[in-house]
C-alpha cells in the first residue's frame, strides 16, 4: 500500500497473484470436466508456475475485493489454455473464479441500485440449434443481472455450483436476477428482448461483435454499440430490473455516420442534465474522432423513450475524441481524454470547462472522488497518475516499464492497478 497525499494507493501485479494463486491448477488431459466445472472443483495437481491472466478487460472494486473479467492462461499436457472468466481477488490471491459464458465476454461492472450490489454482465454463449433439420452453432448475446451480495459478502469464500454443468447451464441460477437475450426477428428484423430460459434459434438471429456497453446507474436504460450497425438502446418501466421482457423495448439510435460510414464507438454513458429547465436524460458515445450525445426528456418522473423524441448531437466539433476507457461521467461532468494525446477535458452540463495538458496517449482516463486517475502508455513505459483537479497538484505518480491494463477505485478510498 502507498500512501501519498490526501489518497490511498494500493498496486498489485500479475507476478503477485501468480506466485500465490492456489485455484488454477494443470487439468490432465483424460479428464473431461464440464465446460462450466469452477477451476477449483477439477480434481488435478495444481500448477502455480503456468499461471497467467491476459486482457483484464474490466477491472471493478469493492470492499477491498477486486473483481476482474479476463482471460486466465494455464499449461495442459503441454498446451496453452486461454478461459475467459471473472476472476475475484483478495489480497493479491485469486479467491474464486466464475463463467458467465461459454463464449464471449463484452463488458462487466458492479452497481449499486437501491442500497443493492449488483453484478451486470453482457456476452455469448455458444450452442448447437436444430435449424431447418441441420445442426448449426449460433452466439447468443445477453445481457445477466446478478444478486452481487453473496459474491461480496464473505471475502475469502468460493461459491459452489452445481456439479455436470451442460455448455449453457446457467451456474449462478439462485443468483440471477435478470438475463435479457438481445435478438432480432429475421422475418420483420424486429428488435426482441427474450427472458425465456430456452434459447430458440430458428428464425431468429443475435447480436455479436458488441463492442461498448452501459446500464444506466438506476436500470431504466441499457445501450450496446455494435461493431457494424449502431447503437441499441434497451429501456423499460419502472426498470429493467422489475419489468417484464414483453414490457422491455429495444431500438436502433439514430446512427452516427463519419465521410458516409458508421463511426465506430469508443465508449457509452448515460447522465442525467437539467438543460433549460427540463430535466433530460443523456447517452454520451464517443469515437475516436469526435464526442456525441443522444438527448431525450424526462417525463412524468418516469424515463420514457420514443424514437421521434431523441436527438443526436455532436458535443465537440474539434476532431478530438477518446479512445476506449477514456471517458467518465460523474453527475454532471463528463471527463474525456483526448485521443490527440494533448489534454484532459472536462465537460460542465454539455459546456466545455476544465482543460489539464498532459502529453502522451491515455489509456485510462476516470474520476477518483475529486482526483482524476488516467493512464500514460509510450513505447518502451507507462504511467500512472492521480491529479488533485481542486489543488492542481499530483498526489501519485509512477513511471515503469510496464504497461498498465486496468485501474479502479473502490468505495474504502483505494486504487488498484494491474500492470501487465
Amino acid at each position: 500500500m502507498i500512501k501519498s497525499g490526501a489518497s490511498n494507493v494500493r498496486k498489485f501485479q500479475f507476478f503477485d497473484i501468480q506466485k500465490e494463486s492456489t485455484i488454477i491448477p494443470e487439468v490432465p488431459e483424460e479428464i473431461n470436466y464440464p465446460p462450466d466445472t469452477p477451476i477449483h472443483q477439477q480434481e488435478s495437481n495444481i500448477s502455480i508456475n503456468n499461471v497467467t491472466i491476459s486482457g483484464a478487460h474490466q477491472m471493478h472494486a469493492i470492499n477491498g475485493l477486486v473483481f476482474i473479467n479476463g482471460k486466465a492462461i494455464h499449461k495442459k499436457e503441454g498446451k496453452m489454455i486461454r478461459e475467459s472468466l471473472i476472476m475475484k481477488i483478495y489480497n493479491n490471491k485469486i479467491i474464486d473464479e466464475y463463467r458467465i459464458y461459454n463464449g464471449v465476454y463484452y463488458d462487466f461492472s458492479i452497481k449499486i441500485f437501491q442500497s443493492k450490489p449488483y453484478f451486470v454482465i453482457i456476452g455469448g454463449n455458444f450452442n448447437e440449434y436444430i435449424i431447418d433439420g441441420q445442426k448449426e452453432l449460433f452466439m447468443v448475446s445477453s445481457i445477466k443481472i446478478y444478486n452481487a451480495l453473496p459474491f461480496i459478502k464473505n471475502k475469502e469464500e468460493r461459491i459452489e455450483v452445481p456439479p455436470n454443468l451442460g455448455p449453457t447451464d446457467e451456474p449462478y441460477k439462485k443468483l440471477l436476477v435478470k438475463r435479457i437475450k438481445l435478438l432480432k426477428r429475421l422475418s420483420d428484423d424486429k428488435l426482441i428482448c427474450d427472458e425465456s430460459e430456452e434459447d430458440k434459434m430458428e428464425g431468429y438471429e443475435s447480436f455479436q461483435n458488441i463492442n461498448a456497453f452501459h446500464m444506466s446507474d438506476n436500470f431504466t436504460h441499457a445501450a450496446v454499440s455494435l461493431d457494424k450497425g449502431g447503437i441499441l438502446l434497451i429501456y423499460g418501466k419502472p426498470n429493467l430490473l422489475e419489468c417484464n421482457a414483453k414490457d422491455m423495448k429495444m431500438i436502433y439510435l439514430p446512427k452516427i455516420i463519419v465521410n458516409d460510414r458508421e463511426a465506430h464507438i469508443t465508449n457509452l454513458d448515460f447522465a442525467d442534465l437539467f438543460i433549460k429547465n427540463e430535466m433530460k436524460r443523456i447517452l454520451y458515445a464517443s469515437t475516436a474522432n469526435s464526442v456525441y450525445y443522444y438527448v431525450w426528456k424526462y417525463e412524468n418522473e418516469k424515463y420514457s423513450t420514443a424514437e421521434n423524441k431523441i436527438q443526436l448531437r455532436e458535443l465537440n466539433q474539434d476532431g478530438k475524441g477518446a479512445y476506449s476507457g477514456c471517458i467518465d461521467v460523474n453527475d454532471k461532468y463528463l471527463l474525456m481524454g483526448s485521443s490527440n494525446d494533448d489534454f484532459i477535458g472536462e465537460y460542465d452540463n454539455l459546456e466545455f470547462g476544465k482543460t489539464w495538458f498532459f502529453d502522451g496517449k491515455k489509456t485510462i482516463v476516470q474520476y477518483f472522488n475529486d482526483y482524476i486517475i488516467f493512464v500514460i502508455f509510450g513505447e518502451s513505459e507507462s504511467s500512472l497518475q492521480i491529479y488533485d483537479k481542486k489543488n492542481q497538484f499530483f498526489v501519485y505518480y509512477e513511471v515503469g516499464p510496464k504497461k498498465i491494463i486496468g485501474v479502479c477505485s473502490d468505495n474504502n478510498n483505494y486504487v488498484y492497478a494491474f500492470y501487465e
